[in-house]
């Protein structure tokens, strides 16, 4: 919603809803040293996440939905079709994406993205969870939201199959035509890919996924492995984080490494032990 429809009393209690939500990052020890020395947060693109069905399951859905007969006459012509899929797939390879979950102390975060595959088959626990206010993003998004062609935070999307049936797909893809129109915004592939990016396949559920999503043509940003940085210095860094806790089994000197770390960067936290009772099986 526009901001000169919201209200002052509106924005203080948006403000303190968003006060007291915590998003959780959860990483290894080489990335988490990777953000603070490098003062940014590396976007991988939506294509390379972990559901091999990414970004692509509402955009199918959406051009069935195009395609279906109406008095006889097709909706969508082929030549149109062609035309949604080019812009699809050129918008959607500007779009990025770095997660965060609602979980706090999860095992199936820990093991998922804490633990550093080694070899003869061995896992080095070096997990550590990171935790950013929302209100801090949301801040930092209204700060650099001109700078790119999209920036959201977005809550994933569970749904229980990819079919023509699929009641919440076919919400989310009129609600993409309906921002189109009432934005007069004639590329609707934008909100098809943005809401593609939302949605994963129930199975992920236990994820409790929120994205930080961008999408950007411009060639300012360091790219890296078809990654982008965010650079995150001039957003008051060092107070960007509320808490950092380590994984289950973090080894004694890696948390020697982290106070040092820390220390020399000027943050002003004491890392915390997981209470998660995970231990290493091999």
């Amino acid at each position: 919603m526009p901001d000169e429809y919201i209200s002052q009393k509106h924005k203080q209690m948006i403000e303190s809803l968003y006060n007291k939500i915590t998003l959780y990052h959860y990483t290894t020890y080489e990335t988490m040293e990777k953000i603070i020395t490098g003062k940014s947060i590396k976007l991988s693109h939506i294509t390379g996440m972990n559901d091999s069905d990414e970004g692509t399951a509402l955009f199918k859905y959406a051009m069935s939905l195009l395609e279906k007969t109406k008095k006889g006459t097709k909706i969508l012509e082929n030549d149109g079709k062609k035309i949604l899929e080019k812009n699809f797939i050129d918008f959607s390879s500007k779009i990025f994406s770095f997660s965060f979950s609602a979980l706090e102390d999860d095992a199936a975060q820990w093991e998922r993205y804490g633990i550093k595959k080694g070899i003869n088959d061995t896992n080095e626990h070096c997990g550590v969870r990171i935790g950013i206010p929302m209100l801090k993003l949301m801040k930092l998004i209204k700060k650099i939201e001109e700078e790119f062609d999209l920036i959201v935070i977005a809550p994933i999307l569970y749904v229980p199959n990819y079919e023509i049936t699929n009641s919440m797909l076919d919400i989310l893809s009129r609600f993409a035509m309906y921002r189109a129109k009432i934005n007069r915004d004639c590329n609707i592939t934008k909100y098809i890919s943005q809401y593609s990016a939302e949605v994963k396949h129930t199975s992920f559920k236990t994820e409790y996924e929120i994205r930080l999503l961008i999408a950007s043509s411009s060639p300012n940003f360091v790219k890296i492995n078809g990654s982008i940085l965010l650079e995150l210095e001039e957003f008051d860094f060092n107070n960007l984080f509320s808490s950092i806790m380590y994984g289950p089994e973090f080894a004694p000197e890696l948390k020697f490494k982290m106070r040092q770390l820390l220390l020399k960067n000027k943050i002003k936290i004491k890392p915390e032990d997981s209470k998660c009772s995970l231990r290493s099986v091999y």
